[in-house]
């Protein structure tokens, strides 16, 4: 019963017609649901903030997103290399939660 309140819940909240957009990561499309702005709610994943500039012009971003599980088929580990967009990121944090995975990246851009 709880299972089919959950999938219920998951085809909303991922779903193109209302959270999900689609992404390129590590050469593939998928829909997936974009947050930025909960690196701001979770100060302490952020060593230095959201945007950091160093002297070479390149700064990190922060990405977050979700994604079910079944659709990536694979849960990202911390430090892993993946590529959201286009852009080099590495994988900073992964919260798994009842088919769905959060996953925080750091990507740098120039």
């Amino acid at each position: 019963m709880f299972k089919n309140i959950v999938a219920a819940d998951m085809a909303v909240f991922i779903n193109p017609d209302e959270f999900g957009e689609p992404h390129n990561i590590d050469g593939k499309i998928y829909t997936v649901v974009v947050d930025n702005e909960i690196i701001h709610e979770r100060p302490s994943l952020s060593t230095s903030g959201s945007n950091d500039f160093d002297a070479h012009g390149v700064y990190l971003t922060n990405i977050t997103f979700f994604i079910k599980e079944i659709d990536l088929g694979y849960i990202p580990v911390e430090n892993q290399p993946m590529e959201f967009d286009g852009l080099l990121c590495t994988v900073r944090k992964v919260i798994p939660n009842v088919g769905i995975v959060e996953v925080m990246l750091d990507c740098n851009q120039s």
